[in-house]
Order: C-alpha cells, then sequence, then structure tokens
C-alpha cells in the first residue's frame, strides 16, 4: 500500500469512534487499551432499589402449659376422718341446697319455699344458712346475667384479660378432672348421703326434691 492510499484510509480509533456513534452508544473517553468508558450523567444513573422496613420483632409470651401447671399428683388418701368427713357434709348441705332448689323449682315454688316454713326447716336441719338464702334473691340472678354480660363483650372486643380468662378456666378444668379422677369413690358416697338426709328433712319441699332426685 502506498503513502497515498494510507492516508486515504481513516485511522483505527476514528473507525471505533464511528461506529459507536453509528449505533447511537456515547463512547466518553478512550482508555489506554482503546477500550471506550460511556460518560456518566445524574440523567443515567438509575434510582436506588426502596429498602422496605423490617417490622419489629415483638417477644410474646406463650400461654402457660396447663399440664404444666398442675404438676404430678401427690400420693394422697382418699379415706376421711370424721372430722373431715362432718365437715365435707356442713359444706355440702350449705352449698348443694341452694343449687338442688334452684335447678327444681320455678319462681313461684321458690318464693313459697322462701316464705313458708320449709326455709326455718331446712336452716335448722343445717342444709341453709342465713347466708345461702340470699342466692334465692331475684338481685343475685340478676347479678349472674351481669357476669355473662361483661365476659360477652369482653370476647367480642378482644380483650386480652378474657383470653387470659379463658386460660386459667382451661386450667381450672384439667385441674377439676384430675380431682374427680382422684376423689370420684369418696364423693359419690358424699353425695349419696346427702340425698338420704334430705329425704329424711321435715321440709316437704327439700324432701320431695330429694326423693325426686334419688329416682335419676
Amino acid at each position: 500500500m502506498t503513502f497515498e492510499e494510507l492516508m486515504k484510509n481513516p485511522i483505527p480509533a476514528e473507525m471505533r469512534r464511528d461506529a459507536n456513534i453509528n449505533e447511537g452508544v456515547d463512547c466518553g473517553t478512550e482508555c489506554g487499551d482503546g477500550a471506550v468508558v460511556p460518560e456518566v450523567s445524574p440523567e443515567n444513573v438509575p434510582s436506588p432499589t426502596p429498602i422496605e422496613p423490617v417490622p419489629p420483632v415483638v417477644a410474646t409470651t406463650p400461654d402457660p402449659d396447663p399440664e404444666a401447671v398442675v404438676g404430678k399428683d401427690p400420693e394422697f388418701d382418699p379415706n376421711l376422718t370424721p372430722d373431715e368427713s362432718k365437715r365435707v357434709d356442713d359444706v355440702i348441705n350449705t352449698v348443694a341446697t341452694p343449687i338442688l332448689l334452684n335447678s327444681e323449682l320455678d319462681d313461684a315454688d321458690i318464693k313459697e319455699f322462701v316464705e313458708g316454713l320449709d326455709i326455718d326447716i331446712a336452716v335448722a336441719e343445717g342444709f341453709l344458712t342465713e347466708r345461702t338464702i340470699v342466692r334465692f334473691d331475684k338481685n343475685a340472678k340478676k347479678a349472674q346475667l351481669y357476669e355473662v354480660a361483661v365476659r360477652a363483650v369482653a370476647r367480642e372486643k378482644k380483650d386480652p384479660l378474657y383470653r387470659k380468662l379463658e386460660t386459667l378456666e382451661k386450667m381450672k378444668r384439667i385441674i377439676e378432672a384430675k380431682l374427680r379422677a382422684k376423689y370420684d369413690s369418696p364423693a359419690r358416697r358424699k353425695v349419696k348421703e346427702y340425698i338420704d338426709r334430705a329425704k329424711k328433712s321435715k321440709s316437704t319441699i327439700l324432701s320431695k326434691i330429694a326423693h325426686k332426685l334419688s329416682k335419676k
């Protein structure tokens, strides 16, 4: 190739720049090895990807395990001493009698019982006390309805205290089941003794209910 032909051809750097221009690429500054570094401007810098905030880790306390709370049953003697037996009878008399009367009598019968001689007889025989008589009052029944309403509202509001109450009641049911299994025999015997005593009561109403209950 002659000197004139060489001068007519473009030099390699111009050939590379012309090619980049034709392809629509911003050539920028040419490096020493011939590579082209594109020029950077604020317009062609991509925006950083936003980082999603990480929610804080909230430590929660799990509900207590009822079985763990109850623990292992200790050794026990289900037999009652004479003093223990007497105290159990007193409790059953004063607690079970109002429950029995409320479940078997309607409002008219309860009014008749409270206003008649039967209640005095029941008190004299130890089946009732002045303290337990108030359970037949209408205000006591309204108070029970009020407690039901309080729980219903708390449940609908998803109150944390209501959940704690449910946990405690679950534990209560588990413990009660364990106690029933442990003391089933003496408890059944005491219930039978109570019904037999009530059947012999001079209170016509109480005796009638006890006879009805013994046939179930």
